[in-house]
């Protein structure tokens, strides 16, 4: 390119599949509990690079079912803040804004049990 330049993104595959909606609601409540753990661990790490995905749905996440781990893709848009700042971000929320509350009813009888997980 004259005079310009062009930046590329060079990214690997990550292992599972995107969780869609209607598989999703189709497992059990204790399947559904696992991938939301999993996902808060993956979102953590994410959120500790100082990066903050703003496009939260769940087409955004991906389920490695084997080895019963989330992963974070799609960072087209997202909000580059300091790590401490990120980090400090969670709420029990972040499962309606992804889309991976069952109900909102649902989700404030088992939030207090979620929330009070310690993530390492």
């Amino acid at each position: 390119m004259v005079g310009g330049y062009i930046t590329y993104i060079l990214m690997t595959k990550v292992p599972g599949k995107r969780i869609r909606p209607d598989e999703f609601s189709s497992l059990s409540l204790k399947e559904r509990h696992e991938i939301r753990k999993a996902f808060k661990e993956a979102l953590h790490a994410v959120w500790k690079c100082g990066v903050y995905p703003r496009d939260s749905t769940m087409r955004n996440v991906v389920w490695d079912e084997q080895e019963r781990k989330c992963y974070i893709v799609d960072f087209e848009d997202v909000e580059f803040v300091p790590t401490e700042v990120a980090v400090s971000r969670w709420n029990d929320l972040e499962y309606i804004w992804w889309n991976l509350a069952d109900s909102v009813e649902e989700h404030k009888l088992q939030g207090s049990k979620a929330s009070s997980e310690q993530i390492s």
